[in-house]
């Protein structure tokens, strides 16, 4: 931080006044301040002045100058949330300036830049430890990205990329979701089919405490069996939950048993209920406890 006109001006007076050789010239005594032995209209002190504020000048501008490259920097960070702030801002059909990684939107309004940036969904992880490799998972709102936008926006991502930096990408279809599920239910608020008493919306308690579940999960968020019986255990009606087995089939068909957690191929999860197996089983609290 730049010091002020004063400060820079007593370091020189400080220093002017220890000198011997100024001493013995100028006959003034060391012990006694500069301001009770110049004059404030001495050309030393209006000398010490000019400099004094000379350097505050250059030392204001050093700080200005730093602030530009901070800012130049933060922008520039290399991290995974800059990758992916990068990834939500492709706009497709738009030519890139890859010297700087911006679009240059001028004549465009919101509307036309909001429908451009088709990616709305995100995430970025590190996949190889050997190699720097980035992997980029991306959806648009309604769905993935076709093959021709997806060969656009590796484009893009590999255009953006810091040397020496791989990138993948991938846009592929929500993984489904089985789960075969034990709920202990409260009588008084839950019939014995797993609806509620008082009003519901054409599914089971289990059914909405999944999809609830689900929709709160960050795109790419993990899945974990125990933290499912936890939410479901804080809906309503359900004195008890116990989650039996989880599989989970990505869009290419390839299953995975689950045990300790789940982070889906494609970056999002769609609770599946098709296979019998994979049912709820409804149990009465009161005559089991």
């Amino acid at each position: 931080m730049a010091r002020t006109i004063a400060e820079i001006k007593k370091e020189m007076t400080d220093a002017f006044l220890a000198n011997e050789d100024l001493r013995q010239k100028y006959g003034f005594d060391p012990t006694k301040t500069w301001e009770t032995q110049f004059s404030r209209v001495s050309i030393e002190n209006l000398l010490m002045f000019v400099v004094a504020s000379s350097i505050h000048v250059l030392e204001r501008l050093f700080d200005t100058h730093l602030a530009e490259v901070d800012s130049i920097i933060s922008k520039r960070a290399h991290t995974l949330n800059w990758y992916r702030n990068k990834a939500l801002a492709w706009q497709k059909g738009c030519e890139l300036d890859t010297d700087i990684a911006e679009y240059d939107n001028s004549g465009m309004t919101d509307e036309e830049i909001a429908a451009a940036q088709v990616v709305k969904k995100c995430s970025c992880e590190v996949v190889s430890a050997n190699y720097p490799t980035i992997l980029v998972k991306a959806a648009k709102a309604d769905g993935t990205l076709d093959n021709e936008e997806l060969e656009q926006f590796t484009a893009y991502m590999t255009a953006i990329a810091d040397a020496g930096v791989r990138v993948q990408t991938r846009s592929a279809a929500a993984d489904h979701l089985y789960i075969k599920l034990r709920i202990w239910y409260d009588p008084l608020v839950v019939n014995s089919a797993g609806y509620l008493i008082n009003g519901s919306n054409g599914k089971t308690v289990a059914e909405n405490g999944v999809e609830g579940y689900l929709a709160n999960l960050p795109y790419n968020g993990v899945y974990y069996p125990q933290l499912l019986e936890q939410y479901l255990m804080g809906q309503q009606g359900i004195k008890m939950a116990r989650v039996v087995v989880t599989m989970a089939i990505t869009a290419g068909g390839v299953p995975a048993g689950i045990e300790d957690k789940y982070q889906p191929y494609s970056g999002a999860l769609v609770y599946d209920q098709t296979v019998p197996y994979y049912n709820t089983e409804f149990i009465n609290f009161n005559t089991t406890f």
